[in-house]
């Protein structure tokens, strides 16, 4: 793949998340029973981030969990040819939590629904919301994030590579041509 155009960079995905938590605060108001949910592993960084901000806004520590549905990716061809699953780290009970998931792309939206599948095997959240940073539409699943960074509309020889510093050692967001 080549680099088309880079989208976002360190400073626009700071204020992106900045202004989800914001979002977030302004929606949900039981902070209390609030579950950040990162799909490993990029929307772990994405999770831990908004927490940050969040603690900020609400005063408290926010929870912070992961879920794995590598196996379940859109683009899994791209990312290795045997995925390595990690397991997720659900909280034994998650009845009546808001739960945020977290990622960093939201494309089809096959890896949420699976997330969200694993998620109704554990328990009866009260409500399940979606932070994505980058929304690239195509979805094949009727869902809508709620909390977004950024819409941005691609081709079907696109591709979106979110780059966090804690794992690829820069940080911006790219198109890249296929």
């Amino acid at each position: 793949m080549k680099m088309k155009k880079k989208i976002m960079t360190e400073k626009e995905i700071a204020m992106s998340i900045r202004r989800m938590a914001a979002e977030i605060t302004e929606k949900i108001d039981d902070h209390e029973n609030l579950l950040l949910l990162g799909i490993k592993s990029r929307g772990v960084f994405l999770a831990e981030r908004l927490a940050a901000e969040l603690e900020f806004f609400f005063g408290n520590k926010i929870s912070i969990n992961t879920i794995d549905i590598s196996l379940y990716r859109d683009d899994l061809s791209l990312l290795a040819a045997q995925p390595i699953y990690k397991g997720s780290s659900l909280p034994e009970n998650i009845d009546q939590k808001t739960i945020v998931i977290c990622d960093d792309v939201l494309f089809t939206g096959r890896t949420v629904y699976k997330a969200l599948q694993e998620i109704y095997q554990q328990g009866e959240p009260s409500a399940i919301k979606l932070a994505m940073l980058i929304d690239r539409g195509h979805h094949q699943i009727p869902l809508e994030a709620e909390f977004v960074g950024r819409q941005v509309p691609t081709s079907s020889d696109e591709v979106i590579k979110v780059s966090f510093q804690e794992i690829d050692k820069e940080e911006n967001v790219k198109i890249m041509k296929i």
